[in-house]
């Protein structure tokens, strides 16, 4: 996918790691790789239940989904 000389190829997959990176994996000073595979699902679990994203209406996945699921259960009723 990168070709040489243009160094926005991979612009996409850093901006996706560049959060896990800085939230999850530095702060716990992690050593091996073993463990940072093992705090990345707790890390996950926190970005999908507690973190505001601002794409949605500064609500967490989670919050985002239990209204949406709420509302739909209203209506077919």
């Amino acid at each position: 996918m990168n070709r040489r000389g243009n160094a926005y190829d991979n612009v996409q997959a850093e901006s996706c790691m560049k959060t896990p990176k800085m939230e999850g994996a530095y702060p716990m000073a992690c050593e091996t790789f073993a463990e940072v595979a093992a705090g990345f699902p707790r890390f996950i679990e926190a970005c999908t239940t507690r973190r505001p994203h601002s794409a949605l209406g500064y609500r967490s996945p989670a919050r985002l989904e239990d209204r949406h699921a709420r509302a739909t259960a209203r209506t077919a009723a």
